[in-house]
């Protein structure tokens, strides 16, 4: 009877797992819902890169906020801006205090520097805020799956990001004109909730928009934008219903605060790379399909599609000239209909079997002794083609077993041997019954 039982359990649960795997392979035709299951199931990366910001905000955290404090000077808002650090640090007095007294303190001493080092402190302030940028620039490309942008790009960019400020901080003046008209404190407090929500959305949109190293959508990237913009909000008010309600001093002391603006931080680096990585599923939704497909394809039909991607390198580029991944990528989907990510999969694979090299500035090449070659002579390439020497001499003497040599080199050959006709379990067996 429990052998019965036993048994109609397992196909059961072998049924209802194809009946999910089947639906979750259709799930990029519900966007959203999919997407979110994504997220879920990748949210431990992003906790880690989370903290990893977390740990470089702090340190540049004093250089920022007397970049954006002598921005403020310069226009006659400081007054403003610091109202608007002590009203985002609401409950957490100390801390707002404190980074203030920091900042004040770095400027000055900033000032000292540079009379005496010939702007040696100018120099430590913008190498402090380039590297937290570069650092940003790095963890939103790699939750991209897209490579950090070059140093001179990231110069580029960063002399353009040194613009915001000012409009950020003529926007904040702007909002304080503004939000001054009004008396009643109802109406007040609405209205900073909008100007604050408007402006999470808004900075958060530029920042899944612009910062990764490849063309984002604009639709999903204000989809994540508005949804993220929101839970910040929401973050910030209830951390400070938390922070006036409860008395952590009693339990952690005068830790208290820095423990809450630490933990703060971390959760706003967490919902804005969430936003991030939510955007990038969205958005190839329709590329995970494809892609489940391509990972369960066989060898013959991969190197079947090795040879279109190698027809359309030597019909663009012949004679091993120098070509571009994203040309090739483009054409080969104009092509055979092949998806752009696909061909890149396959690029790196023929990278790594070293028919293709590296050139000059992120260019390829197709390897000299590959070119001209007949479809026969190129499909046995490709079996032969990568190194294996090292891995079989490494099994050898781990194993001390000569049969895996013998069966190499029949495979190799494609020869008759009598270790073809053995069992894959029994490969080792001799060895085992004579250790024992």
């Amino acid at each position: 009877m429990m052998h019965w039982i036993i048994k109609i359990y397992n196909k059961l649960r072998r049924f209802s797992k194809r009946c999910f795997v089947m639906y979750y392979r259709q799930m990029s035709k519900h966007r959203i819902s999919w997407s979110l299951i994504k997220l879920v199931d990748c949210f431990g990366s992003l906790q880690l890169a989370s903290a990893a910001l977390t740990y470089h905000t702090l340190f540049a955290l004093v250089p920022v906020m007397a970049l954006m404090t002598a921005i403020a000077k310069g226009l006659g808002y400081d007054e403003i801006f610091l109202e608007m650090v002590r009203n985002f640090l609401q409950g957490q007095e100390a801390i707002s205090d404190g980074l203030i007294q920091y900042t004040d303190s770095y400027l000055n001493n900033t000032k000292v520097t540079m009379w005496l080092g010939v702007g040696i402190g100018i120099g430590l302030l913008l190498y402090s805020v380039f590297s937290i940028f570069r650092t940003i620039d790095a963890t939103f490309n790699m939750l991209w799956n897209e490579k950090p942008r070059s140093f001179q790009k990231q110069l580029k960019t960063f002399a353009f990001v040194l613009v915001l400020p000012f409009a950020v901080i003529l926007a904040i003046a702007l909002w304080w004109s503004l939000s001054s008209i009004f008396n009643d404190s109802i109406i007040k407090e609405l209205n900073v909730l909008i100007v604050s929500v408007s402006t999470y959305i808004l900075l958060l949109f530029a920042a899944y928009k612009l910062i990764p190293n490849t063309t984002v959508k604009a639709k999903y990237a204000a989809f994540s934008a508005i949804a993220c913009g929101v839970i910040f909000a929401l973050m910030q008010y209830f951390s400070y219903y938390i922070i006036s309600s409860f008395n952590y001093r009693s339990i952690y002391g005068d830790l208290a605060s820095l423990m809450i603006f630490v933990l703060l931080i971390y959760f706003s680096w967490t919902i804005c790379l969430a936003g991030s990585k939510w955007n990038f599923f969205l958005q190839n939704a329709d590329k995970q399909e494809h892609e489940n497909d391509y990972k369960g394809i066989n060898n013959h039909y991969h190197k079947f599609l090795c040879m279109l991607i190698i027809e359309r390198i030597e019909s663009l580029h012949p004679f091993s000239s120098h070509f571009d991944a994203e040309t090739i990528a483009a054409n080969a989907e104009k092509e055979y209909a092949l998806p752009a990510h696909l061909t890149n999969h396959i690029i790196e694979h023929l990278r790594d079997k070293r028919v293709l090299f590296s050139g000059k500035e992120e260019t390829l090449y197709l390897s000299k002794r590959y070119c001209g070659r007949t479809v026969r002579q190129m499909l046995a390439d490709l079996d032969n083609a990568g190194r294996n020497s090292d891995v079989i001499s490494t099994l050898s003497e781990i194993h001390s077993n000569e049969n895996l040599a013998a069966l190499w080199q029949q495979i190799q050959d494609n020869s008759d041997g009598t270790l073809l006709d053995t069992p894959v379990r029994e490969l080792l067996g001799n060895k085992k019954r004579n250790n024992v």
